[in-house]
């Protein structure tokens, strides 16, 4: 499916498209879950990446205000291919002097 219309997907039934990008050329997107809240499709997306698949994208109904600017990043990051596999930190100490 394209991009296109997995957003007119998501307009349509008025909620959260989480799909894998299949292939960047052309443009082809693989749908696997639509869900009510932004909170099940991040927990979708978490699913996946434990599973080591990277490539997700949560293609969001337009109409919402609830996404944070974090979210538009990963979004473009994962279709361009730039996604981070891991993350860039993996242990945070904190230390009281």
């Amino acid at each position: 499916m394209e991009l296109q219309k997995l957003v007119e997907q998501a307009q349509r039934l008025n909620s959260y498209v989480v799909a894998i990008v299949k292939s960047r050329n052309p443009d082809e997107f693989f749908v696997l879950s639509l869900t009510d809240t932004y909170e099940d499709a991040v927990m979708c997306r978490r699913v996946l990446n434990t599973d080591g698949i990277y490539d997700v994208i949560i293609v969001p109904p337009f109409e919402r205000k609830e996404i944070p600017p974090n979210e538009t990043a990963d979004y473009f990051r994962s279709i361009y291919n730039m996604q981070v596999q891991e993350p860039a930190v993996k242990f945070r100490w904190n230390l009281k002097l």
